[in-house]
C-alpha cells in the first residue's frame, strides 16, 4: 500500500494520491506513516529532477499534490495533545527546498505546534519568532551547499538572541544540490543536532522535549 500512495506522487496522478491518502485515513492509519510514504515519493520525484528524468514542471506538480495530500491528513486526524513548539523554515538559498513541506507535515501530524515560517528566512526572523512563541526547537530545513553560511549565520543570531530553543538541522528535498548533514556539518553550522530522514527530525524534536521535561521534574 505504501508503494502504491509513493508510486501516485511519482507517477504525479493527484486523483489516486487523494484517493489513495483518504483510504488510509479511513482505514485507521497513522498520519505520521502516511506523510513519510508521501515524502518519500517526493524523493524520488527530486532524484528524477536531478536525472533530468523530470524537469520543473514536474517537480512543482508533484509538490503540489503533496501539499493537497497533507492538508486532507492534517484536515481528519484527531489533533493529540501539543508536544511542543517548533519554529521551522528554510535558511536563505537559491534553490529551493521542496521537503520542508514534509519535515513540516510530520511533526504536526506527530503533536508538534509547528510555526512554519517558509523560504529565505533570516536569522533575526529564526530569532524573533522562537522568543515570541517560547519555542522549544528552531528547526532549519533545506541545509544546501549553497547556503551553509546563512545557516551558520541564522544559528548565530538566534543563539545572540537569548533564544533557549535547541536547534535543528537537515537536507531538503531540492534541485540537483542535496547533501548528507553528517556531524562535521552540523558542528561547521553550530546546530545542536541534525537530521537525514523525516523520522529523525521528529526523534529529535521528541528527545529535545523529553529532556527539557526530565530537567524541570
Amino acid at each position: 500500500m505504501s508503494g502504491n500512495l509513493q508510486n501516485a506522487i511519482v507517477e504525479l496522478n493527484e486523483e489516486v494520491a487523494l484517493s489513495l491518502v483518504k483510504e488510509r485515513i479511513e482505514a485507521g492509519e497513522e498520519p505520521e506513516s502516511i506523510i513519510e510514504a508521501l515524502s518519500s515519493g517526493m524523493q524520488t520525484v527530486a532524484d528524477r529532477f536531478e536525472r533530468e528524468e523530470y524537469g520543473l514542471a514536474e517537480l512543482h506538480m508533484a509538490s503540489e499534490i503533496y501539499n493537497e495530500s497533507v492538508k486532507i491528513v492534517e484536515s481528519k486526524f484527531k489533533a493529540p495533545p501539543v508536544l511542543g513548539k517548533i519554529v521551522l523554515g528554510q535558511a536563505a538559498a537559491r534553490l529551493k527546498d521542496y521537503g520542508r513541506e514534509a519535515v513540516a507535515g510530520v511533526l504536526k501530524a506527530s503533536g508538534f505546534e509547528v510555526y512554519d515560517l517558509g523560504e529565505d528566512v533570516s536569522g533575526e526572523r529564526f530569532a524573533a519568532k522562537a522568543r515570541e512563541v517560547n519555542a522549544d526547537v528552531v528547526a532549519i530545513c533545506g541545509l544546501q551547499s549553497t547556503n551553509v553560511e546563512a545557516a551558520r549565520s541564522a544559528v548565530s543570531e538566534i543563539r545572540a538572541s537569548g533564544a533557549t530553543a535547541k536547534i535543528l538541522v537537515g537536507p531538503g528535498i531540492s534541485c540537483g544540490c542535496q547533501i548528507v548533514v553528517d556531524d562535521k556539518m552540523r558542528q561547521m553550522v553550530g546546530a545542536d543536532a541534525a537530521w537525514n530522514r523525516v523520522r529523525e527530525a521528529v526523534d529529535l524534536a521528541k528527545s529535545v522535549v523529553k529532556k527539557q521535561e526530565a530537567a524541570l521534574a
